[in-house]
């Protein structure tokens, strides 16, 4: 995958395009990754002894990780990335103007 936990991308479809955000979690056997404040539902919890009223919670559910892209902090968008080595580190860089993409 493209993406790794920590970066951040920017989503390029569905309801939630624009958006950026950072990678909270990767499911590289679905394809799939969790953004923050992106593809956001209500979540319906029993009640129980942790919530004794029961109640809701909003929570990030995964998107396929080809709605999005890098996000190049000298652009300022999301981009495709490409790999190049600097020494023994292997750095991803934005193919429009060659400034690192993702990172923490």
């Amino acid at each position: 995958m493209h993406v790794r936990r920590d970066d951040l991308v920017q989503v390029m479809a569905g309801a939630d395009r624009g958006k950026v955000g950072r990678v909270l979690r990767s499911i590289p056997e679905e394809s799939r990754i969790v953004v923050e404040g992106v593809n956001l539902r209500w979540k319906h919890l029993r009640k129980g002894p942790k919530n004794p009223q029961g109640g809701r919670v909003q929570r990030e559910y995964p998107i396929p990780v080809a709605r999005v892209l890098l996000r190049c902090e000298k652009c300022g968008r999301g981009r495709r990335a490409r790999a190049r080595l600097e020494g023994e580190r292997k750095l991803r860089v934005c193919t429009k103007c060659g400034g690192e993409v993702g990172g923490k």
